[in-house]
């Protein structure tokens, strides 16, 4: 399981963290408007075997709700 968009996909879980924590930080301050366009992304994520990419895609998924 690796993060990936339509061209590409990410093997670094550097990256990975840091593509979660960056849609963390935006559902967080209320800027996603089109959540369709990284749904697929989120549910990517909670398949990740990096427990920091979990948790920054359970934190999307709560602050997107909320």
């Amino acid at each position: 399981p690796y993060f990936s968009h339509p061209n590409m996909v990410y093997r670094d879980p550097i990256i990975r963290i840091s593509a979660i924590g960056a849609l963390s930080e935006l559902a967080k301050g209320d800027l996603l408007r089109d959540v369709e366009q990284i749904i697929g992304l989120v549910q990517n994520s909670l398949t990740d075997e990096e427990p920091a990419v979990l948790f920054y895609a359970l934190v999307v998924l709560r602050d997107l709700v909320v």
